[in-house]
């Protein structure tokens, strides 16, 4: 009985395409995970701690700094770029995670919240920065900072940068998973490939996953204006700005790129090993566009038209309050860097996700093959509906584990597991970046 009525849900599907195709797409969802630079501390009022916000390792209410753009004027670059592509790739929910100080191993901990707030596990977009707190970045720039020198004299501040070119790499590199973690050099136990991992497990087939790299904080010393010496009136070369040495910005940049490049591969890494799944993993390097673009300018600390700041202090100046507190929002985003880092996301989002790339839904079809031996069932069809049932004809016990094949002209991909004597085989097709997923146990 069952094989008659999924025979006869086929048939009805085959003999009336033009209501499959009047279908409407259904609706995208959107997670937000990682770090400051994701979560938009830095910008003016941005939203203070709220009772969702997870605890810090002392227990106490954890300061996010959440600019997701409700109840407040402060938006980070993802809600900024929702706001943009919304309608058009009707993304009806944004899930916002992104935490400040995140590290690497905390991304399991967003995703757990999320799955806990809002009762899903797997969305079809998901976004986020992470890996400069695992290298300790922040502590990078901060002994960089050349500040007053009574200021110095309080917090025991050599001047200038104290790390080396080597060690930062090293650690960028035990951040791409290429060198041994070693903890006194790096914050965490997690590198990108496994956080890549962790995060595809929680994106629908066909879904599409963006890692943003880091802006260059400063810009190219070569590039400083000058300053008018207040004597003679001669200009002369600038040693110092925005508080860091001329010749500490070679490291810094120098840094920031190479942390870049390697983010870069591991991303690249992760998009080949999830395409057979239906994942598109992308890296959008914005320390090249929007920060340091020839059709917008340079947008770098002493740029002359920065979209970071520089040192800002958070309050007055009090003994006792560690430098941290005081410099946790300096050399971030301000509104304009996450706008026009939105904007870029918003663009790339509309390239790669077409509307007519919408996963469309299709009736769950109950199939019993000729042997009798178990059930398909299908699900996220994201080919049209008419295909399902010359795609079931080819994919019978004939197909082999991890084996490839095509069917009218879709790319397959079959793999199994056994569990408890029960083999389970999955098979997803793609054509055009649309997917469907089927079982068989």
């Amino acid at each position: 009985m069952r094989f008659l009525l999924a025979v006869v849900c086929l048939l009805s599907l085959l003999s009336a395409p033009e209501a499959v195709a009047a279908l409407p797409p259904p609706a995208r969802t959107w997670l937000v995970l990682g770090d400051s630079y994701s979560s938009g501390e830095g910008i003016q009022d941005t939203a203070t701690p709220t009772e969702h916000q997870p605890p810090d390792s002392n227990g106490k209410l954890r300061d996010c700094r959440r600019a997701d753009g409700i109840g407040g004027n402060a938006t980070a670059w993802a809600p900024s770029a929702r706001r943009e592509v919304a309608a058009e790739l009707r993304i009806s929910r944004m899930d916002f995670m992104a935490c400040t100080g995140a590290i690497t191993d905390e991304i399991p901990s967003q995703i757990a919240e999320a799955r806990e707030r809002f009762g899903i596990d797997k969305w079809d977009i998901v976004t986020f920065s992470i890996g400069g707190n695992n290298i300790k970045f922040a502590d990078v720039i901060k002994d960089c900072v050349n500040l007053a020198s009574t200021w110095r004299v309080l917090v025991g501040q050599p001047d200038g940068c104290k790390i080396t070119s080597d060690e930062l790499r090293a650690r960028v590199d035990m951040l791409a998973g290429s060198a041994e973690i070693e903890p006194g050099r790096y914050r965490g136990r997690t590198s990108l490939p496994e956080i890549y991992e962790e995060v595809a497990q929680h994106v629908k087939p066909g879904g599409h996953v963006v890692v943003l790299g880091y802006p260059n904080i400063i810009e190219d010393a070569d590039l400083w204006q000058p300053v008018r010496d207040p004597v003679t009136g001669v200009k002369r070369r600038r040693d110092i700005c925005g508080f860091i040495w001329r010749k500490d910005v070679p490291l810094l940049r120098a840094g920031a790129a190479y942390l870049n490049q390697r983010i870069q591969h591991v991303v690249k890494d992760a998009a080949q090993r999830y395409e057979s799944v239906g994942i598109q993993f992308d890296f959008l390097n914005i320390s090249q566009k929007p920060y340091e673009d020839p059709s917008t300018g340079r947008h770098s600390v002493c740029s002359g038209d920065t979209w970071l700041y520089d040192v800002k202090f958070d309050g007055e100046l009090q003994l006792g309050k560690s430098r941290d507190e005081y410099l946790r929002k300096s050399f971030h985003p301000n509104q304009r860097g996450h706008d026009a880092t939105g904007k870029v996301l918003a663009d790339h989002l509309r390239e790669r996700l077409r509307p007519k790339d919408i996963v469309q839904s299709c009736p769950d079809i109950g199939f019993t093959p000729n042997s009798g031996n178990g059930t398909f069932d299908i699900s996220s069809a994201g080919v049209p509906c008419t295909e399902i049932e010359s795609t079931l004809r080819e994919v019978y016990d004939s197909i082999g584990f991890s084996h490839r094949f095509q069917v009218n002209g879709f790319d397959c991909w079959a793999t199994g597991t056994r569990t408890d004597g029960l083999i389970t085989r999955i098979f997803r097709c793609a054509k055009d970046r649309q997917w469907f997923t089927f079982r068989r146990e």
